[in-house]
């Protein structure tokens, strides 16, 4: 045969291939995007789990007490889903729900395991949520519930050689889990847990680098529960560990965390996606086609890629070799969609406020710390808000909220950023910016179009500052130069420190102290300020 015939057969062959694993891929998709879970989601209320949320009438201010779980439903229902909350395990369970078990430290009676089993063995999702040593009637309720599976929690505390898990987490190649990204931020917001052990047909999901497991007291101690240590003793387990994973059961999958830090309500302000993550892997209904659905695009990337190889010459096929090299770029990106969240019809107002943490590094990652926002995003919860810490804000992120709080931004907002924000503003959102005059070129373009500046000229540490007739306090206040279209809503001694303009059917509100939001200056476990909590409660309502 000769090398002309070889390489029409050749190409004859890569043509096919592309094609096919194209047409495959896209109706895979398409498939499992459209077959989704659509039942309920049940939040079991059990032993030590609460699912309640802190208010202003209840608040233990000075404490940044957040509650347990109480915001992870309501976040849930935000997804798409019905959610709700029981007491025991639910007698009728069908193949559309996913039942959902945290922290269980109480005996589950045999009717009820067999009956999640028929649930999960029938198409059912199971998503247990576990803690470090945690024991009950001298066992891991836990492994109790899980020993139809090959995942068994350790009687450990799994920790990162630091506080934090900063650049050492790492997801395997499965969607929806290719979406999480470890980063300086911890924005999965796993702290301590407790490592699976996964044998097949189980499978690891998210695991832990440069850890190492505390092994568990035999007795309950002074730390409480069965804590060791949480310091590395030879002989304990040191490097990769697994945090999260599951497994395909009958019809059913279960999914496994080690940890449940993720999603107490303070933390799910930052690792809401960990959450979009999980409650997308349990809302597949069908087990095979989200992996058939990698294969095919990998399929589609290699055809692709060998075709213009072989035709690169002809420069009518240089836009094939341009999307096949944009789909091999995607290879290490999901190429299943995440589920989203969204605001119902029936709510005037969306629950959703966006803090842009993209102005790191004013902001401290430790929301506890004097410089975190703890303070702002637990008196927004204590609002009945449900906050969405963003890294990086997209239009629709802006779309979902009601506000978007940007502290003393550190890098500049584009005229994209700068063009959504305003558009975020004339639609009726409100924008908060705390700021000094180090954001007057950060901020250039909005503060141009509306004839906007931060001076120089220092107020430092103010008290009783009234705000819209209230007192508040600035920890370092400066003065604003504005037009006159704009409302002075409290003033020091050299001018204006914050001011609100009417855009559209929107308000933007610049504050020029760049620590006004910060825990120093509203709440922190070290104490907090009275005045400014309401201020902050009065402008997140």
């Amino acid at each position: 045969m000769s090398r002309a015939k070889v390489l029409s057969v050749v190409r004859a062959v890569l043509w096919l291939g592309f094609v096919l694993s194209a047409f495959a891929w896209f109706g895979l998709k398409l498939f499992v995007d459209s077959e989704r879970r659509s039942g309920t989601v049940y939040f079991c209320e059990m032993g030590v789990v609460s699912y309640t949320t802190p208010s202003h009438r209840k608040a233990s201010y000075g404490s940044m007490i957040g509650g347990m779980y109480g915001n992870l439903p309501r976040y849930t229902k935000h997804l798409g889903f019905d959610t709700c909350i029981v007491e025991s395990i639910p007698k009728e369970l069908c193949n559309e729900d996913i039942l959902v078990i945290v922290s269980l430290n109480e005996e589950l009676g045999l009717n009820d395991l067999k009956r999640i089993w028929n649930f999960v063995s029938k198409g059912g999702a199971l998503w247990v949520i576990g803690e470090h040593t945690m024991v009950s009637e001298g066992e891991n309720q836990s492994n109790r519930l899980l020993s139809k599976t090959g995942i068994k929690y350790r009687h450990d505390s799994l920790k990162f050689i630091v506080q934090g898990w900063f650049y050492s987490l790492r997801s395997n190649g499965l969607s929806p889990f290719k979406h999480l990204h470890c980063d300086d931020q911890n924005s999965m917001g796993f702290l301590v847990g407790a490592s699976l052990e996964v044998t097949k047909p189980a499978f690891p999901l998210i695991e832990g680098e440069y850890a190492f497991s505390d092994e568990g007291a035999e007795k309950a101690n002074s730390r409480g529960g069965y804590i060791g240590d949480y310091s590395y003793s030879k002989g304990e387990r040191l490097g990769n560990l697994v945090l999260a994973a599951g497994q395909y059961c009958g019809k059913g999958r279960v999914l496994v965390y080690g940890d449940t830090t993720s999603f107490f309500n303070m933390m799910l302000s930052r690792s809401h996606k960990n959450l979009r993550v999980a409650l997308t892997f349990l809302s597949y209904k069908n087990n095979l086609a989200p992996i058939l659905c990698e294969y095919f695009v990998c399929l589609f990337s290699f055809f692709g890629f060998f075709l213009c190889v072989v035709q690169l010459y002809k420069v009518k096929l240089l836009c094939l070799f341009g999307l096949s090299f944009f789909v091999l770029i995607e290879l290490g990106s999901p190429s299943l969609e995440l589920l989203r969240f969204g605001v119902y019809d029936n709510e005037d107002v969306s629950p959703f406020v966006v803090v842009d943490q993209g102005c790191l590094p004013a902001m401290s990652l430790n929301s506890s710390n004097k410089n975190g926002i703890g303070g702002l995003i637990l008196n927004s919860i204590r609002a009945g808000k449900l906050p969405l810490i963003v890294d990086d804000i997209i239009a629709s992120d802006l779309n979902l909220a009601s506000q978007l709080y940007l502290i003393s931004p550190q890098k500049e907002l584009s005229k994209k950023y700068t063009n959504d924000v305003i558009d975020f503003l004339e639609s009726g959102g409100e924008v908060f910016i705390a700021a000094g005059p180090s954001s007057n070129f950060t901020l250039k373009h909005l503060f141009d179009k509306y004839g906007l500046k931060i001076s120089p000229v220092p107020h430092g540490r103010t008290f009783d500052v009234l705000v819209d007739g209230e007192p508040a306090s600035f920890f370092s206040a400066w003065s604003i130069e504005c037009s006159e279209s704009s409302l002075v809503l409290a003033r020091g001694d050299d001018g204006p420190i914050w001011i609100s303009r009417q855009i559209g059917q929107g308000v933007l509100h610049l504050i020029s102290d760049p620590e006004f939001f910060l825990n120093k200056n509203i709440e922190s476990n070290a104490g907090y300020d009275p005045a400014n909590i309401k201020i902050l409660q009065k402008i997140i309502n």
